[in-house]
């Protein structure tokens, strides 16, 4: 029976605390706390239940019991004013002190070729889009790839040895075309399954600049340009046929600033038009670029056809005339 007894009085002592507190609260919420207060009566019935005291004393049998009113102030923080309100001088200057040495340790990050904000990678390295396949790839030997969405290289560029190039292909891979240049060259080539069908640019052998059309046999089959051989640089244009199997037709100006008009087949002159001393020259060739037919303007201002192979042998025959001749009047 005493155990009993224990428990209800320390169950009853918890229970009037928790009731205080609860009663604390009450009180303040319904009945503010003057700030002169600084405790509450409350009565303490013979069952444990408390009560807040009225104007007069406690009830015969209940026993009075002062709470102590909790403190609502709170503890100054950082930022709340002192010295009647003004901010404490020398919390100001510790942290403008701060801000400034952020400040120069910013500008000169800002200033820093080394430690710039922007964004710095080391190659190499891949871009990914959202589906997970590669977009882009920087390699260590300073070439950089464009992928398609079905992870074709279609696009890449990179640097040479004395320049640089960029090459852009079809999805199939067939096609291709690519800029390039290096310390004595620069040009453009667009290839066909692996062969080249065009260049444009500058010869790195002769200096001269160029652009030249192949055929499906990688022959050239048309060009337009400078003629290397005629030593400075004059204009030239040239139509072949396919594997230079057949005719071929060119107009240039020669080295003594006169202008040719030519046909030919496997690199052999058949005709050509040119620029004699008084006037216009045709020269007519056989198969092994032989004159056999020469028309112009001589000295006295009338035409001359000379036909071969007699005509260009002076003095032929046993009177010493002249050969198959066809002169003008003058």
């Amino acid at each position: 029976m005493k155990t009993i007894q224990k428990m209800r009085i320390f169950a009853a002592g918890v229970g009037g605390a928790l009731i205080a507190s609860w009663i604390t609260s009450e009180v303040q919420a319904q009945q503010p706390i003057k700030a002169v207060d600084s405790k509450i009566r409350v009565c303490v019935a013979k069952d444990g239940v408390m009560r807040l005291a009225g104007p007069a004393s406690c009830p015969a049998g209940q026993k009075p019991v002062d709470l102590k009113v909790p403190d609502a102030s709170s503890p100054d923080s950082p930022d709340e004013k002192k010295n009647n309100g003004e901010p404490d001088g020398k919390a100001c200057a510790a942290a403008q002190k701060k801000i400034d040495e952020l400040a120069n340790r910013l500008s000169a990050v800002e200033k820093s070729p080394e430690g710039s904000l922007r964004n710095r990678v080391t190659a190499p390295f891949q871009v990914f889009g959202r589906d997970g396949k590669v977009i882009f790839r920087v390699d260590e030997d300073r070439t950089a790839a464009i992928y398609d969405g079905a992870g074709v290289r279609v696009a890449q560029m990179g640097a040479s040895k004395n320049g640089g190039y960029v090459s852009a292909k079809s999805a199939s891979n067939k096609l291709d075309i690519g800029m390039e240049a290096g310390s004595d060259f620069a040009q453009v080539v667009i290839t066909d399954s692996g062969t080249e069908r065009l260049i444009l640019g500058r010869d790195p052998q002769h200096g001269t600049y160029r652009l030249k059309v192949f055929g499906k046999g990688g022959s050239m089959v048309a060009g337009i340009g400078q003629d290397s051989s005629a030593g400075k640089g004059a204009g030239m244009v040239i139509v072949n046929s396919e594997n230079n199997n057949g005719g071929e037709a060119f107009m240039l100006g020669d080295r003594n600033g006169k202008g040719i008009v030519g046909i030919g087949r496997a690199g052999k002159s058949l005709a050509f038009l040119t620029e004699g001393s008084k006037g216009g020259l045709l020269n007519i060739m056989d198969a092994n670029s032989q004159i056999m037919v020469e028309a112009g303007v001589v000295a006295g201002g009338f035409g001359v056809v000379r036909v071969g192979p007699q005509a260009f042998k002076p003095g032929y025959g046993v009177l010493g005339l002249p050969g198959s001749y066809l002169a003008g009047k003058p």
